[in-house]
């Protein structure tokens, strides 16, 4: 599939990385079908058959997709790597391409206004923290005003005031609701596909499968368990 012709293409969505996930179908460059997941804990379980049933209700056979975007994250450390890993396992068995988005781009991308607003994109990041990124939309698409990262609230308090609007689940840790907000607990597929073709406007090509890795930006919560020093007593030394 030609990278910078995305609106040609039969396109497999998914995003299990906020706690509502979503799984779509683009053709020409519309979402014809689309199903989302209700319980980030139960993504592992539903989404092959939430991809199932959106490829059955979009009419489109699995040998028939032309590539797959996926939500990279942040967002839900268990969502992100059921998302990543599951589309990997298609775009592998299918050989057909593999492009990774970020979920904050994509929630801006989702913001529908007439005007050239700055967006804040705003994830609730557990641990009193939000990730946050800022965007300048345009008519044609948008652009990152920098690289997402974990704020804390005072930070998020005085970033809020230099946008037009603030997407996400996050605005919860903000001590006053922003003038103008919109929540998604899922990605549309109308954003996912705004980031994606972001991407072909630059001409990214797709990602390499083994390269591709969830964007966390900060560290997982589970740690591994230190090691444990060995008090068994070697045969060989005992008297």
């Amino acid at each position: 599939m030609s990278v910078s012709s995305p609106t040609d293409a039969s396109l497999l969505l998914i995003d299990t990385a906020m706690p509502r996930g979503l799984v779509a179908v683009s053709r020409g460059g519309k979402i014809t079908a689309r199903a989302y997941l209700q319980e980030s804990r139960s993504h592992g379980e539903k989404l092959a058959q939430a991809i199932e049933t959106t490829l059955l209700d979009a009419n489109l056979k699995p040998q028939e997709l032309q590539g797959i975007v996926v939500g990279v994250g942040p967002g839900s450390f268990v969502g992100v790597r059921v998302g990543l890993s599951t589309a990997k396992g298609f775009a592998l068995a299918l050989k057909i391409p593999l492009w990774g988005v970020s979920t904050l781009s994509a929630l801006a991308g989702a913001v529908t206004v007439q005007e050239q607003p700055r967006v804040l994109a705003l994830i609730d990041a557990r641990r009193g923290q939000g990730y946050a990124q800022s965007f300048v939309q345009y008519t044609s698409g948008f652009a990152e005003l920098g690289p997402g990262k974990a704020c804390d609230p005072h930070e998020l308090e005085e970033m809020v005031p230099l946008h037009d609007i603030v997407v996400g689940n996050g605005a919860f840790l903000l001590a006053e609701p922003p003038r103008s907000h919109q929540e998604m607990q899922g990605v549309t597929g109308d954003g996912m596909l705004v980031a994606f073709q972001a991407r072909c406007a630059q001409h990214v090509p797709p990602n390499e499968l083994l390269a591709l890795v969830p964007l966390y930006i900060r560290p997982p919560d589970a740690k591994k368990p230190a090691v444990r020093p060995d008090y068994s007593v070697n045969p060989s030394t005992s008297k």
